[in-house]
């Protein structure tokens, strides 16, 4: 059930706080630093409470992120408005996360609401890095099974590009990939130019936890902002928009 009304009024303070450089003094983190890309959306993840560091100084931006990770993360997110509560998911969806552990209830929930399907045999591969079309697909279906509807202003260029190694991608994330690049969830400094009308957005890598922070900021400001998620791209030409979730 969608709930974003009062989603928006339990974050919105975060949300104005993590976006001013006064809320970033307290990041605690000394890798990452405030020239990178990505440096606001690791701001803002942390002081929702979305993600964390790899120790009390350390952020590890380049580090990859686990597919258990992102599950947690997002039923975090889905909890902040009183939604996936962790002790509703007892017992264990895959044979290889045991009951008892700290993601078990997260992995539970999202296998339950049908947002993750594992990797076969009854696995669900929690220690596994989630690659690009994981993260897309993944998405998209919470997005969807929560009745979110995403719409996307263009303002500037011709908007959407094609994806040129979209044949590299496993069919069942095509879809989504397509749709989460329009949508402007991935992050456009980490995808390559290809041509002057498509981009690469290499489906099999794998993330990293500064990739990470910014695809879902872009989602959490769709969904929370009353403006949207304001977007631009510099490559391959320049492209500007909104995007909005209701």
């Amino acid at each position: 059930m969608k709930r974003a009304l009062s989603l928006f009024l339990s974050l919105l303070m975060l949300l104005s706080v993590a976006a001013i450089p006064a809320g970033a003094a307290s990041l605690p983190f000394t890798d990452v630093y405030s020239d990178n890309p990505h440096y606001d959306d690791i701001c803002l993840m942390y002081e929702m409470g979305l993600m964390t560091g790899t120790s009390s100084t350390k952020f590890s931006p380049n580090a990859t992120y686990t597919r258990a990770m992102f599950v947690t993360m997002l039923g975090r997110l889905d909890g902040l408005n009183g939604g996936m509560d962790p002790d509703d998911y007892t017992g264990t969806a895959f044979s290889d996360v045991p009951a008892g552990r700290w993601d078990a209830p997260y992995i539970k929930w999202a296998a339950e609401n049908g947002i993750v399907n594992g990797v076969g045999n009854g696995r669900f591969n929690p220690q596994g890095s989630i690659t690009v079309e994981q993260y897309a697909a993944i998405m998209q279906r919470y997005l969807k099974g929560a009745n979110w509807s995403i719409t996307v202003q263009v303002k500037y260029g011709n908007w959407p590009l094609a994806i040129s190694d979209l044949s590299k991608a496993s069919s069942y994330a095509r879809t989504p990939l397509t749709e989460m690049l329009y949508w402007g969830f991935i992050p456009s400094y980490y995808y390559s130019e290809s041509d002057k009308t498509s981009v690469d957005v290499h489906p099999k890598d794998k993330c990293t936890r500064a990739w990470i922070a910014s695809g879902f900021s872009g989602v959490v400001y769709a969904m929370m902002d009353p403006d949207g998620f304001e977007w631009y791209h510099n490559q391959p030409a320049y492209f500007q928009g909104i995007t909005r979730a209701d």
